[in-house]
C-alpha cells in the first residue's frame, strides 16, 4: 500500500511540476518580439567561454553592410506591422562580434531608428574598441540601451576569460558616459568563480557611477554547462546589500529557460535566420536567408515548425549541449 501511495504522487508530481515546464510552448507562435541583427563576428577580444574562441565558422571575421542591414530592416519592417501597433520591438543589433567595430554602425542606428521610430534599440559591447565619444554619439543617433560586461575590476583576473581586455581603458570610457548617460547603461556580471569573489566590489562601482541595472547571468558554456554550482546561487544574493532604485536580474531566481525559438528572430552577418543568439554561426541549424524569402516564410515555415516541435519534445543537435535546455527536463 506504501508503495502504491508513493507511486502516485510520484506521478501526481510528474503532471503538476514537470509537464508544465517541458510543454510550456505550446500556444502558438506568434510574430516575435525580439530581433537580433548581427552586425559583427569580428572581434577584439578571445572571451575563453565565446563559441566565437572556441570554433571556426563560415560567417566568422565578417561585417554586414550597411546595405544588407537596410534591407533586412525594410524586411522586417513590414513583418513587424500588426504588432507593431500593439507594443513595442525590441532591436538587438549585436551578435558573436563587437559591434563598434563595423564602420557603418553608427549609420545603422541612425537608419533604424528613421525606419521604426517607436522601437528599442540596444546592443551589447565591451567598450574597448571606442572611445567615449562615439557611445555618445550611438545614443545620440538612437541607441536606447547599451549592455556592457563587467565580471572583474582587475586586469590579472579579466584577462583571464576575457583576452584582449584593457580594464582600465574600459572602465575609463564606461566613466565618461555615465557623467551624462547612466540611465543608458546596463552591466551584465557573467558569474565565474572569480567573478562571485568580487560581486560586491562591482555592486559598489556601479552604484556609484549612478547605473541603476544590472544583469548577474550564469557563466553558460554550451560544451561545458555553468561555471559554478547553481546551488550557491542563493547564498551569493542574499549577500547584496541591494538598495532601493536598482534593478538586478539575478539569473537563478528562477532557473532561466530558452524561449528564444518561440519569441525571437535572430539573423546572423550572412542573412541566415537562426534560433540561438548566442551560436549564430547557422552551422548546426538555419530556418533561411532574409536576403531570398520573407521573413514570414522563415520563421513560420517548416524548417522552424520542425525545429520547435522537436524542442518541445526532444532536444534539437543545437541543444544538445547547452544546460539552459538541459535545466528544463
Amino acid at each position: 500500500m506504501i508503495e502504491r501511495i508513493k507511486s502516485i504522487l510520484r506521478i501526481i508530481k510528474r503532471k503538476i511540476i514537470i509537464t508544465p515546464v517541458k510543454n510550456v510552448f505550446t500556444s502558438p507562435v506568434g510574430i516575435p518580439h525580439d530581433i537580433y541583427i548581427e552586425t559583427s563576428t569580428v572581434c577584439n577580444m578571445r572571451c575563453v567561454y565565446c563559441i566565437r574562441t572556441k570554433k571556426e565558422f563560415p560567417s566568422k571575421n565578417k561585417f554586414m553592410s550597411l546595405e544588407d542591414f537596410k534591407l533586412i530592416i525594410n524586411k522586417v519592417s513590414l513583418f513587424l506591422e500588426p504588432l507593431r501597433k500593439k507594443t513595442t520591438v525590441r532591436f538587438f543589433i549585436n551578435g558573436l562580434g563587437e559591434p563598434t567595430l563595423n564602420p557603418d554602425f553608427l549609420n545603422m542606428i541612425l537608419f533604424l531608428r528613421e525606419k521604426i521610430p517607436t522601437s528599442k534599440i540596444l546592443f551589447v559591447s565591451n567598450f574597448n574598441a571606442c572611445d567615449a565619444e562615439a557611445y555618445l554619439k550611438y545614443i545620440k543617433a538612437g541607441a536606447d540601451t547599451i549592455y556592457i560586461s563587467i565580471d572583474s575590476l582587475k586586469q590579472e583576473v579579466i584577462e583571464k576569460s576575457r583576452c584582449g581586455a584593457n580594464i582600465a581603458k574600459m572602465l575609463n570610457t564606461l566613466e565618461e558616459v555615465c557623467k551624462t548617460h547612466s540611465d543608458k547603461i546596463v552591466v551584465i556580471s557573467v558569474l565565474t568563480e572569480d567573478c562571485a569573489r568580487e560581486i560586491k566590489d562591482i555592486y559598489a562601482y556601479i552604484k556609484h557611477l549612478g547605473i541603476r541595472n544590472w544583469n548577474i547571468q550564469l557563466c553558460l558554456e554550451h560544451d561545458v554547462g555553468f561555471q559554478i554550482p547553481v546551488d550557491g546561487l542563493a547564498a551569493l544574493r542574499a549577500s547584496l546589500d541591494i538598495q532601493p532604485g536598482m534593478t538586478v536580474n539575478f539569473e537563478g531566481f528562477p532557473m532561466p529557460v530558452c524561449v528564444q525559438p518561440f519569441n525571437t528572430m535572430i539573423i546572423n552577418v550572412e542573412g541566415k535566420v537562426v534560433p540561438c543568439c548566442s551560436n549564430t554561426t547557422g552551422v548546426i541549424e538555419n530556418w533561411g536567408c532574409i536576403f531570398t524569402d520573407s521573413p514570414n516564410n522563415i520563421y513560420f515555415g517548416e524548417k522552424a515548425t520542425r525545429f520547435r516541435e522537436l524542442y518541445n519534445t526532444g532536444t534539437p543537435a543545437l541543444c544538445v549541449t547547452c544546460p539552459l535546455k538541459n535545466c528544463m527536463k
